[in-house]
């Protein structure tokens, strides 16, 4: 995903979600490069990038938002990364250290929340 990427109107739903959004996506994209550079070492994809969360606490189960069976498969591969303690170091500073811009969901969405 570039700044250029450009998401189907009523086909994807990206293209109403605030951090999406041009200005917010340039931004955001801080993030991205940081965790490809992480998994690029690490040798494996950025989707990958949930085992994160669960080197963090073994109660963490992602829920990845696809539509595509490779994609999936792709996300159910996050299990088999083991983590070190300074991988999950490098990513919790990624992570820290940009705040992301925008809004998770459009406001008819994140009303639903309860957040």
């Amino acid at each position: 995903m570039t700044t250029e990427t450009a998401f189907e109107a009523g086909g994807d739903l990206r293209a109403q979600i605030p951090r999406f959004a041009s200005d917010a996506l340039a931004h955001n994209l801080g993030l991205v490069e940081q965790v490809k550079a992480i998994a690029a070492a690490k040798g494996v994809t950025p989707a990958r990038s949930p085992s994160r969360g669960c080197s963090r606490s073994g109660w963490i189960v992602p829920i990845p938002g696809t539509t595509k069976p490779h994609r999936l498969a792709e996300n159910a591969a996050a299990a088999d990364v083991v983590l070190t303690p300074a991988e999950v170091s490098a990513l919790t500073a990624a992570a820290d250290s940009v705040e992301i811009q925008g809004g998770r969901y459009p406001d008819h969405l994140e009303a639903q929340t309860n957040l």
